[in-house]
């Protein structure tokens, strides 16, 4: 059915503009803009499903352009399909640059489940490279959520044995939760405090350690944050600017003076 006024609702024209999205970027596909409008035609279908099949097709015949893949991405995750999309990941660990544009996008967004399930892919896929196991620690710790932290870990562990990074931190976060699930029963007594200040000393050396060897993404994710904190302080000084200019300016004492008119005088001096 048809709006009030006659035409095609949002929706419908959303629906109605795929076969121009897909002609567009099979045309053009290294193109960002007609990807967006493609995953959201299809979102509004409640089709997401459709566009993670066109685009498998398409990341398969286009291999040399990591374009469709970063957005096959996209639509595993706004499907909510974590496990589909450390799927793409290890079937695609070619594209380094697309999974580094995903977790910059992830991590700005703070969306932590979709950063984990890249995450923990790339790090079965290079066990070796510590950097992928620290941006994940870090991704469990902004999401807040130790229970699965552990339980994450657990699981990367047994599929990595030999990485002693990973056995680490799994030791580190499984330390803070005996601690936080012991804090009510166990007594303050010398023992468990020297325990307690042990584990936090540890934590703090695995942190520092961590915040040594700061690899690309995590400067160019610090570089991102700082411009954008800086182009939002810009935002505001000139909106304080055009506030302070539309404002009248404050009439000078001299100007009061030069603006009496004469009424004449009553001395009478001649």
């Amino acid at each position: 059915m048809r709006g009030l006024f006659g035409g095609p609702r949002h929706g419908e024209a959303e629906i109605g503009q795929l076969p121009r999205l897909i002609k567009s970027i099979e045309r053009d596909p290294g193109r960002d803009a007609a990807y967006i409008e493609l995953l959201q035609a299809y979102e509004s279908k409640g089709d997401l499903d459709g566009a993670i099949v066109y685009l498998t097709g398409l990341v398969d015949r286009m291999r040399k352009i990591e374009v469709p893949y970063r957005y096959l991405l996209v639509a595993y995750n706004r499907k909510g399909d974590r496990a589909g999309l450390s799927k793409m990941v290890r079937l695609y660990p070619r594209y380094e640059a697309a999974h580094d544009w995903f977790l910059m996008d992830a991590y700005m967004k703070s969306d932590w489940d979709g950063a984990i399930a890249v995450l923990g892919a790339l790090v079965q896929l290079h066990p070796d490279e510590e950097r992928w196991s620290r941006y994940l620690a870090t991704a469990y710790d902004n999401k807040g959520d130790l229970e699965s932290t552990v339980a994450g870990l657990t699981r990367l562990v047994e599929l990595c044995p030999a990485s002693d990074d990973l056995r680490q931190q799994l030791e580190y976060y499984r330390s803070r939760k005996i601690g936080l699930e012991a804090r009510p029963s166990v007594s303050d007594s010398p023992t468990s405090r020297s325990d307690t200040a042990a584990s936090m000393a540890a934590g703090r050396g695995f942190q520092t350690s961590a915040a040594r060897s700061k690899t690309e993404f995590e400067k160019n994710l610090e570089l991102k944050k700082k411009l954008a904190d800086i182009d939002a302080n810009d935002r505001e000084r000139k909106r304080i600017d055009h506030v302070l200019r539309s404002r009248p300016r404050p009439v000078t004492p001299w100007e009061k003076f030069k603006g009496i008119k004469p009424t004449g005088s009553r001395d009478g001096f001649g």
